[in-house]
């Protein structure tokens, strides 16, 4: 989902489109919704493709304001240790 979600960054960036704030995949039986959630992390949702799309990108933005501080991930730094 990370990938994803940094593809579609990217997309913005070079459409200066402005900030990815959801990406949905619409698939034969189900949708993906992508939405950034904390600094560094992202929340993925597969919902069936009879659910109300609205609906579940609505309880996803409830989500990430509820609990986004805590999924927040620290920038990558130095090489690991041991090699």
């Amino acid at each position: 989902a990370s990938g994803f979600h940094s593809l579609a960054k990217g997309v913005g960036r070079h459409f200066e489109a402005g900030k990815v704030r959801q990406t949905v995949v619409e698939l034969e039986d189900a949708f993906l919704f992508v939405t950034a959630a904390g600094d560094g992390s992202c929340l993925a949702v597969l919902a069936d493709a009879d659910s109300d799309v609205g609906q579940v990108a609505y309880e996803m933005t409830l989500m990430v304001k509820r609990v986004g501080a805590h999924l927040a991930t620290a920038p990558r730094t130095g090489l690991p240790s041991g090699g």
